[in-house]
């Protein structure tokens, strides 16, 4: 404010030497005329004083909105400078900057909110395997184990290891989806092509448990996403369903209509306890055992990767025997 007062100071000073200046010049020419002038003259020096503070006092006012709006974190409030435009939009730009700056600070903070979530999901979840791998450990520290008690416990413990990295690796895609830092395509995706690359991996796995899987719809059936990903929710449904269907057979049938693009995955064998279905998409504390987390996680995935293309998932067994898993792409 102290720069301000200076340039008003010396704008004040030369208006009066000006001022000064033209009164002489009117003594000589006419007394008269030189009162008129020293008149004139006060009353625009006096004039500009009054002006000049006044919009001082504003701009002061403003600059304390201004650091209430940036160390208090509040948007900057509108003040009545409705008789200065300049003002009003200085005031305007601030306050949409300041309006930015708040938001931003808001994403921020949930930002640092949703980190510190994941981390302590993390924790909680890798604390279930690293149990099993230090029993396991301390069984072999023993030393007394016969040969076959041995290659009995290394291969579980590599199954053990394979099952964490794969844990890791699916909690770290789910942030991804959950902060919204992972890119997914929007490219038209034929189903049959999506259910193609979904099943190829699996092809070893159906052998081994004697499962048959058969795939029915129209060719022409399609919806907009990520292929990649979308494969990738199919395939865990696929073996989340495997880990308990054998000699069955798996029906993957897809339909289209103005609203939506339908896949719906049935599968006739024993399928998922009835009690169990509401916990098949989360990571909770019934989760006992590596199979069992590693189970869920896979499907929480499926669900986060069909949530964030438009879609929905649902999953209910039958009376039949077996379950069906529902999905729903919207367009």
């Amino acid at each position: 404010m102290s720069d301000m007062n200076q340039g008003m100071i010396r704008t004040a000073v030369l208006m009066g030497v000006l001022s000064l200046c033209a009164i002489m010049i009117c003594l000589f020419i006419d007394p008269l005329a030189s009162l008129v002038t020293l008149c004139l003259s006060t009353a625009t020096i006096t004039l500009f004083f009054l002006f000049t503070s006044r919009r001082n006092k504003r701009i002061t006012t403003l600059c304390e909105q201004i650091d209430i709006a940036l160390y208090a974190d509040k948007v900057l409030n509108t003040l009545p400078f409705n008789d200065d435009n300049d003002l009003i939009t200085l005031q305007n730009k601030i306050k949409t900057l300041t309006l930015k700056l708040h938001k931003q600070s808001l994403f921020l903070q949930s930002d640092k909110k949703s980190l510190k979530e994941f981390i302590t999901e993390i924790s909680r979840q890798l604390r279930i395997p690293f149990t099993s791998l230090n029993i396991v450990t301390s069984f072999l520290a023993t030393g007394s184990l016969s040969p076959e008690r041995h290659a009995e416990l290394i291969d579980e413990l590599n199954t053990l290891l394979t099952r964490t990295n794969w844990l890791i690796t699916t909690l770290l895609k789910i942030s991804r989806l959950d902060t919204g830092t992972a890119i997914l395509r929007q490219d038209p995706i034929p189903v049959p092509a999506l259910v193609e690359k979904a099943t190829k991996p699996l092809a070893m796995l159906l052998k081994n448990k004697d499962v048959s899987l058969h795939s029915e719809g129209d060719a022409d059936t399609s919806f907009c996403g990520d292929l990649a990903w979308s494969a990738e929710a199919v395939s865990n449904i696929l073996k989340s369903i495997l880990e308990y269907a054998e000699n069955s057979r798996i029906d993957i049938t897809y339909t289209q209509n103005t609203t939506f693009t339908q896949i719906l995955i049935t599968e006739d064998g024993k399928g998922f306890d009835r009690a169990r279905v509401s916990q098949l998409f989360g990571t909770s504390q019934h989760n006992r055992t590596v199979h069992d987390l590693s189970f869920n996680t896979a499907l929480t995935l499926s669900r986060r990767i069909i949530t964030y293309q438009n879609g929905i998932i649902l999953v209910d067994t039958l009376k039949s025997g077996g379950c069906r898993f529902t999905i729903k792409f919207y367009h």
